[in-house]
């Protein structure tokens, strides 16, 4: 082979290998373009990111809707621990806490008013209806050895109660029934 047929040959390879270099390049620039594309879009979409800690410490902790609204909120203060449930327009529906009284879970209305609470204060738990003015309507409670429940108007004046007191049978046992009017006159009772 002679330098001249040589030289073509290289010239013809050389030039195969600056098209395969390009081919090479472009597929690189497109892989690298559809990255970027994916990698943007995965930091976009990133509302669904996962974080795993062994310890995570935070006076307040929200949990979002997948529209970013706050649904629940877990903090501290001073007067306890709380969990608050959040409704889709943003009120507070649901309470479960725990003050130096003792524990507490209020279900509240559409208004932000409470209107049924459960509580255990002191050790003695209560049962308490609110009407939709926040007044307590029914009270059931058990405390002590007496075991209640009681009326209440719009006023909060009891006009029913319903009571049970336990204690030793050769001491006493007794179980009560009052029904009152509204200015306070008893008008049954029975002992």
């Amino acid at each position: 082979m002679n330098p001249e047929d040589r030289l073509d040959k290289l010239e013809c390879e050389l030039s195969h290998i600056k098209r395969r270099y390009r081919r090479l390049l472009g597929g690189v620039l497109i892989i690298a373009v559809v990255a970027v594309v994916l990698i943007g879009k995965l930091l976009a979409d990133s509302t669904q990111s996962i974080v795993i800690a062994e310890k995570v410490f935070t006076r307040d902790f929200a949990l979002l809707d997948p529209q970013n609204n706050i649904r629940v909120i877990l903090n501290s203060s001073e007067g306890g621990p709380a969990l608050s449930l959040i409704d889709a327009q943003g009120q507070i529906r649901v309470k479960l806490g725990l003050t130096k009284g003792g524990p507490f879970l209020a279900l509240i209305d559409a208004q932000g008013k409470n209107r049924a609470e459960l509580s255990l204060t002191e050790g003695e738990p209560a049962l308490a209806l609110l009407d939709a003015q926040g007044k307590f309507r029914a009270i059931l409670s058990l405390i002590e050895e007496r075991s209640a429940l009681a009326l209440l108007d719009a006023q909060g004046k009891g006009h029913a109660l319903l009571s049970v007191i336990e204690g030793k049978p050769e001491i006493y046992s007794k179980s009560t029934f009052k029904l009152v009017d509204p200015d306070g006159k008893t008008l049954s009772w029975a002992p």
